[in-house]
């Protein structure tokens, strides 16, 4: 993913560059970054496990929008994840339940706003924890913490993972 790591290497299997340097001159420091897995394809929601409508209602969801989600198999077999990625940043065009979104963020940078699938605004971080990538998000700057998701591969299969108060909620996708 781009010029920019010291190690140049091609995208090999689902993995980036674990060095990069993060400036223009060599004067700027180096910086380690965990394996990056690459996300990059279009991918459909194939499975629903856990507490979907716990996780939702956590997200700020109103009972209306839950229980249309809800009827519409909470997006199986709808919903698509299309991704970009390079080495700074990801591109998530959302399309299927309820609305499409495209959502940019960059990785380690806080509170960046993007928009929501139910139409909504959240303040997002994004950080890898080894080969997942861990979103953190608030509805407003100053308000209280979202659940919080990780993307991860197990397999050819695409986990997102949410944390709720009353357990764990996964959608499992399929790359197309």
């Amino acid at each position: 993913f781009g010029s920019s790591c010291l190690v140049s290497s091609p995208l090999v299997g689902t993995s980036l560059s674990p060095l990069c340097w993060r400036g223009p001159t060599q004067e700027q420091h180096l910086v380690v970054v965990s394996t990056m897995t690459d996300f990059t394809g279009r991918w459909k929601l194939v499975k629903v496990e856990g507490e979907a409508d716990t996780f939702l209602s956590e997200m700020g969801l109103g009972w209306a929008m839950r229980k249309m989600i809800g009827a519409m198999g909470y997006g199986v077999g709808k919903m698509i994840q299309d991704i970009k990625m390079s080495d700074s940043e990801i591109t998530i065009s959302i399309e299927g339940v309820p609305k499409t979104s495209v959502q940019s963020l960059k990785f380690g940078e806080s509170d960046q706003e993007t928009n929501t699938p139910d139409g909504g605004t959240i303040f997002a971080t994004l950080q890898w924890d080894g080969p997942a990538l861990v979103m953190t998000a608030k509805r407003t700057k100053d308000g209280p913490q979202l659940p919080q998701q990780r993307r991860y591969l197990e397999g050819d299969m695409m986990i997102l993972e949410g944390t709720t108060s009353k357990g764990p909620f996964k959608r499992i996708f399929a790359k197309e």
